[in-house]
C-alpha cells in the first residue's frame, strides 16, 4: 500500500472543496493511477488534466512516475495570466503523446511537435550512445525563460517540453517540444525558436560515446575525451 498526501491549490482546492487529500493506493502505483483515483472522486478534474503539471516532493514529474509511501503530491495549474506550460527533465523515456495532450485546446489551430532523437553518426564518426547531464534547478528556470521569450514574440497558447537525462541509446528521444498557437506558421516558428534557444542557454550537456572514446560536445577534445578501452 502507498499512502500519499495530495496538495490542492487555487481551482483544484475549489473543485475538491479542501486543501489536501490523503490517498491510499496499491503498491507500485504511478502518478497516472493517482489521477485516475482523483477523477473517480471528482469527475470534473478530467477537464483540467491537459493543463495540469504534477509535482512529487516538490519536483515536476511525468505521469508514469512511481509513487512512494509518504510522498507529497501537488497538482499545479498554469500561473495567472499565462498559457499552460509543462516542463520536465526526466531519466525515463519521453512521451510525444503526453506533450501533445498537454497543449491541445479548442482555440489551437496549429500544433507543432519536434522530437530530437539520438543518431548513430556525429561529424562523420560512429556514435554508440549518449549521456546527458544537467544543472537541474537552473535548467528548469532557463526552460521557463525560453517559454517566456516565445510568448513575447508569438501568440503561444500552450507549451510542453520534455528533455531526457542519463544514458540514451541510438534511436531514443532526447527532447520533445510541443507548441500550440492559433495558426500553423506561428506554431512552427515558436517551436523552432524553443529548440534553438534551449541549446543556447539551458545548462544541459551531452557526452558522445563512440569507437574512438567519449567527448563532451562543445568542450576541448583533449581535455574531455576518454579512450575507448576505458569506456564501460
Amino acid at each position: 500500500m502507498v499512502r500519499v498526501r495530495v496538495l490542492l491549490f487555487a481551482a483544484f482546492r475549489e473543485l475538491f472543496g479542501q486543501q489536501r487529500l490523503d490517498v491510499s493506493l496499491p503498491g507500485g502505483s504511478t502518478v497516472e493511477e493517482l489521477l485516475s483515483d482523483l477523477m473517480e472522486r471528482q469527475p470534473k478534474l478530467r477537464d483540467y488534466l491537459p493543463y495540469t503539471t504534477v509535482a512529487v516532493d516538490r519536483e515536476v514529474v511525468a505521469r508514469d512516475f512511481p509513487l512512494t509511501d509518504g510522498a507529497e503530491v501537488a497538482l499545479l495549474q498554469p500561473a495567472s495570466g499565462g498559457a499552460p506550460v509543462s516542463i520536465a527533465l526526466l531519466t525515463e523515456p519521453l512521451s510525444a503523446q503526453r506533450c501533445l495532450d498537454a497543449v491541445r485546446g479548442a482555440g489551437s489551430g496549429g500544433i507543432s511537435l519536434f522530437i530530437g532523437t539520438v543518431r548513430d553518426m556525429s561529424e562523420g564518426k560512429q556514435v554508440s550512445y549518449l549521456e546527458y547531464e544537467a544543472y537541474v534547478p537552473m535548467a528548469r528556470e532557463k526552460l521557463r525563460q525560453v517559454v517566456d521569450e516565445m510568448m513575447e514574440h508569438w501568440p503561444v497558447q500552450a507549451v510542453a517540453i520534455e528533455h531526457r537525462l542519463g544514458r540514451l541509446e541510438i534511436g531514443d528521444d532526447a527532447v520533445v517540444a510541443a507548441v500550440a498557437c492559433p495558426h500553423r506558421a506561428e506554431a512552427f516558428d515558436a517551436c523552432r525558436y524553443a529548440i534553438d534557444r534551449l541549446k543556447e542557454i539551458v545548462p544541459i550537456w551531452k557526452k558522445e560515446h563512440g569507437e574512438d572514446g567519449a567527448i563532451w560536445v562543445g568542450g576541448p577534445t583533449a581535455a574531455t575525451s576518454t579512450p575507448a578501452a576505458e569506456r564501460d
